[in-house]
């Protein structure tokens, strides 16, 4: 799980570094890189918290 955590905190850190540079995009792109940057960001920061819910919840059950 360690792992997978990781993993989606690296995504979201790469999700918004493409928010930030959005703007070098151009006018059309920028907002494209912008919206799908902050909906991939949003989705694994949603992901990342099930994820620590499972965890939470595992070491309650053992």
């Amino acid at each position: 799980m360690k792992t997978l955590k990781q993993s989606l905190l690296i995504g979201m850190n790469l999700a918004l570094l493409a928010v930030v540079l959005s703007p070098l995009a151009g006018s059309i792109g920028q907002w494209v890189t912008l919206g799908l940057g902050l909906g991939v960001s949003a989705g694994l920061f949603v992901l990342y918290r099930h994820v620590g819910q499972l965890e939470r919840s595992q070491k309650h059950a053992n």
